[in-house]
Parts: C-alpha cells; structure tokens; sequence
C-alpha cells in the first residue's frame, strides 16, 4: 500500500494519523499464516475498521472476524471466487465493503502493449503462477488474446522462487522476444529477483506492478493504486462516521495506467516506438 497516499487521502476528509486516528499497518506479502497472524494480532487491539490490500487478504480478514469492518482496497476480479461471488450477486457481504479492481481486460491489454513495444515481438513467454488460484482464467484470456493479434505466447509457470532460474532457461531456449508477467502476490514479491534475470536474459519485460518498473523492468500495466487508496480512504471516513459496512455499496473501478521505465529500453538496446510512448502515463528517465 501506497501509506503516503492513504494518509493524504484521509487527512483531506479530517483524519490526522497521530492525532484522532491511529493507523496500524500489518504486512504479509506473500505468507497466508503471516496474513492470518496479522489479522488476529489487529482484531486483539479491537481496531474499528481493518483495510486489506488484495483477495487473500481481505478473504483471511473476513473470515477472522464478522463484528470489525473490512474494507477493500485493492481486490481484483470478484467473479473468480466463490466468497466475492456470493458478496456481490446474493447481498451477503456482512461486514466488508470498498473497491473492486475490474482487471478482465488487463492481461490482454498488457500484452498488446508490449508486442507493440519492439520490432518482432511476436513471440512472447508468459510467466504464471501455479500457485494463483485466478491465474489459469487469466491465462487463457491471454492466450485467446494472442490469438486475436497473432501473436505466439509461450506460457512458462512456476511453483516456488527455486522454478525461477530454470523458467528463464526455458524461455531463453525457446527464444522469445519479451516476457508478460502475471500479477500474483507471490510475483510481486519476488520481483526484484525477476526483474534481475529479465535484465540477466536480456528480456524485455511487462509487468502488473509499477513497482517492479521502477525496479528495472521494462514496462507495466497496472491498477492507478493512488485511486483505489483514495477511494478505500472514504469508505474508511464514512466507516468512522458510523455508517455500516452493508450500507455502503461496493465500488467497482478499472482505472489503470502505462509506466515505461526509459533507461531499462537503452541498457536494453530498444527503441520503443512513439505510438506506445504517447500511451505512457509516466516515462523513467
């Protein structure tokens, strides 16, 4: 989480941290007993509301407490799981409340903006996570996508950060053009360590995370994180206020945005054509 935009964006509707809100951050990026165990510690303090960043940990929040309210802040695609199916289609969504990030036409996008992004790039890995119970759906969005701009996808996954270096030897002998990297929690991560074996195999890369751009990947395609935390922050406002979380609809955005990291294209050798520089949001230089 962007805290920094968070705390911006609260102290706009009259919440000052260290002065009538106290906030409290728990971070678990890829461990489901260290998300479990951060719920449990912030339900011990008796928080009144609990922000989640992700599907993993609003589901772990949600079914650790029923009495504190939970708002989303970054949670994707509703529709692949049955708990944010049944929230949205049968009303039965208790104490949780906040955004919904729409990503189905992100994976296809990203990976038309990178076939885009050099000359020959038509043959592109993408590398999944085994692990992400979304990311079969997704790939196949992707694949049905290529298909449609004829492009060859070479779909490369993983189980576990030790798959890695022999992921990339694959691809490498394969002899694709860029690599499309599925967002997971566990990819996000790990993605310094993805970030360096792109560079180390001299693959231009797109990512879901304009953290890992500002790492030294290529490209990313992203959710605008600074909306959805500005948006969570007024739920969290009304929260406070009194309303309660049933009473406050779910909101469903799919702002996202291009960042193109310039000086990861030069090492690379790469000039990026200026319809896609035009599309950018924000260039590294």
């Amino acid at each position: 989480m962007p805290r920094d935009v968070f705390e911006h964006a609260l102290g706009g509707l009259g919440w000052t941290p260290g002065s009538n809100v106290e906030l409290e951050y728990r971070d678990a990026e890829k461990n489901d007993d260290a998300l479990a165990e951060g719920a449990a510690g912030l339900i011990r303090l008796n928080v009144d509301v609990i922000v989640t960043c992700g599907g993993r940990a609003t589901r772990v929040a949600q079914q650790s407490t029923n009495a504190i309210p939970i708002v989303m802040s970054a949670t994707s695609d509703p529709n692949r799981s049955d708990f944010f199916f049944d929230m949205l289609l049968n009303g039965r969504r208790d104490n949780v409340t906040g955004v919904v990030l729409l990503t189905t036409g992100a994976g296809p996008r990203a990976l038309e903006l990178l076939s885009e992004a050099g000359t020959g790039f038509d043959r592109i890995a993408i590398l999944w996570d085994i692990r992400t119970p979304s990311h079969s759906a997704k790939l196949k969005t992707v694949e049905d996508a290529a298909r449609s701009l004829r492009i060859q996808v070479r779909p490369v996954g993983v189980r576990s950060l030790s798959d890695l270096p022999s992921a990339f030897a694959t691809m490498q002998r394969e002899d694709v053009k860029a690599l499309l990297v599925l967002g997971s929690p566990y990819f996000f991560a790990e993605r310094g360590r993805i970030v360096e074996l792109a560079t180390r195999y001299r693959l231009p890369s797109m990512f879901d995370s304009r953290d890992a751009t500002e790492a030294g990947g290529l490209m990313s395609y992203s959710a605008n994180h600074a909306a959805l935390y500005r948006r969570a922050a007024g739920y969290v406002d009304k929260l406070l206020r009194g309303a309660r979380p049933a009473d406050l609809a779910l909101e469903q955005l799919s702002q996202f945005e291009l960042v193109i990291n310039l000086k990861t294209a030069k090492a690379l050798g790469l000039t990026i054509p200026p319809s896609v520089l035009q599309r950018a949001d924000q260039l590294i230089k």
